[in-house]
């Protein structure tokens, strides 16, 4: 991402793109492009998702009219094509070996490998012609508006949820979805909670990504609204979604920032708190019978996820060490589980 950003003015035939209406064409269709891969992932037209049309839209949108760009974008990412390039030769060839499906293999290959690929070119292309700011925000506006609607459905509005369920209607029939039927925890538009957490962590480092270099270099240490607002707005929105663990990733981000941009504060406050974590420490018992009693999933440590942790890593170390070359693109642990359940039975939650 830093070699990109910093790239990006190097082709000053480009620049002027970015105040005409290709660039706010490309504006309106990235958004949605976003919004069908967050709120629409399985909504199929004629057997292809539309979030797929929409990227295949915008890639023959950006290097029609400029294709130098397209291999200039080669040039520059190789690195990540070639990293795809080599998973995709894993994959194929793991799947072989365990003797897979061909037809179902390159289906997956196209729909994990290629697409990886077409999309980190469309990005590139996008950010070039379009710009840095509007990409970001683009997504950022689609991940802002999901965890607004999560808020709601956390607050239980009725009407937050029945949106999400209108959504899912005009989704593929096998998008079963347990946590919209129990109404468990605030999703937005977003597939679950799991995946509203992982796309607001990406929104955040997107942003701080384009902050970050995007400001002089004497500024970048500088502690900031525009970059505090948005963290404790991160935390925020998977604190009503339930996710704890963005919120232990944000806390660590939050230290090693302020330890980047100012060293001496972030001593003085590590040494201030310190009693405080001592004093948690000793009492973490009453801590966590009261953490458990709240009905605030975020801050619940003892639940059925909690506890069915011990038994998921130890199905994991299983499969690796049972097929230490793995399993191929077709893997579905469920497949798995009758030969190793005599040993996992016992386990809490298992």
């Amino acid at each position: 991402m830093y070699q990109i950003f910093t790239q990006e003015n190097k082709f000053d035939d480009c620049v002027e793109d970015r105040k005409t209406v290709f660039a706010y064409l490309a504006f309106g269709l990235t958004i949605l492009m976003f919004l069908f891969s967050v709120a629409l992932v399985r909504f199929i037209v004629g057997g292809v998702p539309v979030r797929i049309s929409f990227t295949l839209l915008l890639f023959i949108l950006v290097y029609a009219t400029q294709p130098n760009l397209l291999i200039k974008g080669i040039i520059l990412l190789w690195r990540i094509l070639a990293v795809i390039g080599f998973a995709a030769f894993v994959g194929v060839s793991v799947s072989v070996i365990n003797g897979s499906d061909i037809l179902a293999v390159f289906r997956q290959f196209f729909e994990i490998h290629v697409q990886a690929a077409v999309g980190v070119l469309v990005g590139y292309g996008l950010l070039v012609r379009m710009g840095a700011k509007k990409l970001v925000f683009a997504f950022i506006i689609i991940i802002g508006i999901s965890s607004f609607i999560a808020l709601f459905q956390f607050l239980g509005v009725n009407a937050a949820w029945q949106l999400r369920e209108f959504l899912q209607t005009l989704q593929s029939a096998n998008a079963g979805n347990i946590f919209l039927e129990n109404r468990l925890r605030g999703m937005g538009y977003s597939f679950s909670p799991v995946h509203l957490a992982t796309q607001i962590c990406l929104a955040f480092a997107f942003y701080y990504a384009f902050m970050i270099f995007s400001k002089p270099s004497e500024d970048k240490k500088s502690l900031q609204m525009r970059t505090w607002l948005p963290l404790v707005l991160a935390l925020f929105a998977c604190f009503v979604s339930g996710n704890r663990s963005p919120i232990l990733g944000l806390i660590c981000f939050t230290g090693a920032y302020m330890f980047y941009a100012r060293k001496f504060l972030a001593v003085f406050l590590g040494m201030f708190f310190l009693p405080l974590l001592v004093a948690l420490y000793l009492n973490m018992d009453v801590i966590i019978d009261l953490l458990v009693s709240t009905d605030v999933r975020a801050l619940r440590v003892g639940d059925k996820s909690s506890v069915g942790r011990e038994a998921l890593r130890d199905f994991g170390m299983a499969l690796f060490f049972d097929r230490p070359y793995g399993y191929g693109l077709l893997f579905d642990s469920f497949d798995h589980v009758p030969r190793f359940w005599s040993r996992f039975a016992h386990y809490e939650n298992a």
